[in-house]
């Protein structure tokens, strides 16, 4: 038997979590709501994503189950919609049962706070509100990702040239204000 002539490493595949939140009754524990956050591996395209979108559909077909998607991914295709989507950074949509198959949406710019969103419950519930920006600022202590992030590399996909130079001022700004608690 010949040796090979190369070793090499293959990758090994990425562990894929996936964020659903379903809103039950309690009585009856009847679903009322699902809120999805999208992942990379629902939007890339390929296998994952066509599962994810068997799920959307199953639900954007329901008569009894709201649907909220949040994606605040860059990268890969956006979901489809039938009407033509402006240019966003970011999207989150509300599918409520009785307007279907008309939906709310919100565009969000890099540079806006992220949206206080409206999760519909069952008449004659009012919404809860989900305060988007709190929720994320509250992931991303918890998690701790300022010791995940290297905010020196360049953002993948890259920014465009005027978000860049915000998001570096911003990031400036935030460094200084770090430096100054630090001197009291």
């Amino acid at each position: 038997i010949a040796p090979a002539p190369l070793k090499i490493k293959i990758p090994k595949p990425a562990p894929t979590r996936v964020t659903s939140i379903y809103v039950r009754r309690i009585e009856g524990d009847e679903l009322v709501t699902v809120i999805e956050l999208l992942s990379p591996a629902n939007k890339r395209l390929g296998k994952n994503r066509h599962k994810y979108m068997q799920k959307r559909f199953s639900f954007l077909d329901s008569y009894d189950v709201h649907f909220v998607e949040i994606d605040l991914l860059r990268r890969d295709p956006r979901m489809l919609y039938e009407d033509e989507l402006p240019e966003t950074d970011y999207i989150a949509m509300v599918s409520r049962t009785h307007q279907r198959p008309v939906c709310d949406v919100w565009p969000i710019s890099i540079r806006e706070p992220l949206p206080i969103l409206p999760i519909p419950l069952q008449q004659p519930d009012k919404d809860v509100p989900l305060d988007l920006g709190k929720a994320l600022c509250t992931a991303y202590e918890r998690a701790r990702y300022e010791l995940r992030i290297n905010y020196s590399s360049p953002a993948k996909p890259p920014l465009k040239k005027e978000d860049a130079e915000w998001a570096k001022n911003l990031i400036n700004l935030s460094l200084e204000h770090l430096q100054n608690l630090g001197e009291q």
